[in-house]
């Protein structure tokens, strides 16, 4: 995917979040920050090319939506554990066990898959769960998301 298909596509979910009022406050820091790469990849590519005519209109919208989301969440203002319990990003790391050398991470891998589908990053996963990146790809690869092919489907039916 280029850089200009993922740019509309982050604000496409940008607009999507401020339309239906979502308050979870992790998604909206994960907007806030998706649109400060962006904001800062098109003005360097402004200062490297003259030849950027949408430049000034991307900007000026990616601020406008920035400011939006920034107020709601000055205007949402609630503790992130008790306000979107039931979010898929509220919860992924439930227990840590501490046996032995190594603590355990108990993680919740069905709202990682969803939030994978729904567009998060690896990495900004790992960031919500407060685990390393090498954890949550191991756990992805020994826990991958279940498919169902049309025979198993038709079973199922």
């Amino acid at each position: 995917m280029d850089f200009w298909n993922i740019a509309n596509a982050s604000v496409h979910q940008v607009d999507q979040c401020l339309n239906l009022n979502h308050i979870y406050p992790e998604e909206i820091e994960l907007h806030i920050r998706r649109l400060q790469q962006i904001q800062r990849a098109i003005r360097d590519l402004q200062n490297a090319t003259d030849n950027l005519d949408d430049a000034s209109a991307w900007l000026e919208g990616i601020e406008s939506l920035l400011i939006l989301l920034r107020e709601r969440r000055t205007a949402v203002n609630i503790p992130s554990a008790s306000t979107h319990d039931n979010h898929p990003a509220s919860n992924i790391r439930q227990q840590d066990d501490y046996t032995d050398q190594h603590p355990f991470i108990h993680l919740d891998m069905v709202n990682i898959h969803r939030l994978l589908q729904i567009g998060y990053t690896k990495q900004e996963i790992a960031d919500l769960a407060d685990i390393s990146m090498k954890t949550l790809q191991y756990r992805l690869a020994v826990e991958p998301a279940i498919t169902l092919n049309t025979d198993e489907i038709d079973e199922i039916m």
